[in-house]
């Protein structure tokens, strides 16, 4: 875990020139997540805020986003990035630690998920923190392979692997979601589990 905070902290400053994004594939990604004016959401792994602004503008001045991440240096690259948005909460700290009431309508999640340790009790724990009929979203705008080749390569997070989405989906249903969308794709990967109710 230290290691990966250290790995992270390092590649803060230069981290949107070495990992490009394709904006209007995030576009879409979000475009499936059923995000609302007023909504609260949080986001798992913010990094340096590349879908804030995306949330941002389908839940309006009336929603608040909460933007967790274990790396200081990614949470003020974030905050830099974002900072004409308002409504936006930062948090430094690791997300199986993280505490609240079951407050949110939707839980992002945009390349992070291979870097949870233990996915099914990281479901769990998000589960806990969505209000009845909220949504965990787990994406990529990559492929799987693509992750897997990117992570495979690294010293670092060699062994952090994206599952395949019908696997992720069985890990949902077991601990209590409803699953709505499962794609796995040559080009990104869009799992999204509701709270069965």
């Amino acid at each position: 875990m230290k290691q990966e905070v250290e790995y992270f902290n390092t590649l803060a400053e230069r981290w949107d020139t070495i990992r490009s994004s394709d904006y209007n594939k995030i576009e879409y990604l979000i475009s499936m997540s059923g995000l609302a004016d007023g909504d609260n959401v949080l986001d798992t792994g913010c990094g340096t805020g590349i879908l804030l602004p995306f949330i941002k503008d389908r839940i309006g001045d009336n929603g608040h986003i909460t933007a967790v991440d274990f790396s200081q240096n990614m949470i003020n690259r974030a905050a830099q990035n974002n900072n004409t948005l308002s409504g936006i909460s930062y948090v430094v700290g690791d997300i199986m630690d993280f505490q609240s009431e079951p407050i949110f309508n939707k839980i992002t999640c945009l390349n992070f998920f291979p870097h949870i340790a233990d996915k099914p009790l990281f479901l769990q724990r998000m589960k806990k923190l969505l209000n009845p009929q909220g949504s965990l979203i787990i994406m990529h705008d990559i492929s799987r392979a693509q992750v897997n080749a990117i992570h495979r390569d690294s010293a670092v997070v060699t062994n952090d692997r994206l599952p395949p989405a019908v696997d992720l989906a069985v890990m949902m249903t077991t601990v209590g979601y409803e699953v709505e969308r499962c794609m796995d794709t040559d080009s990104f990967y869009y799992v999204q589990g509701t709270i069965s109710i």
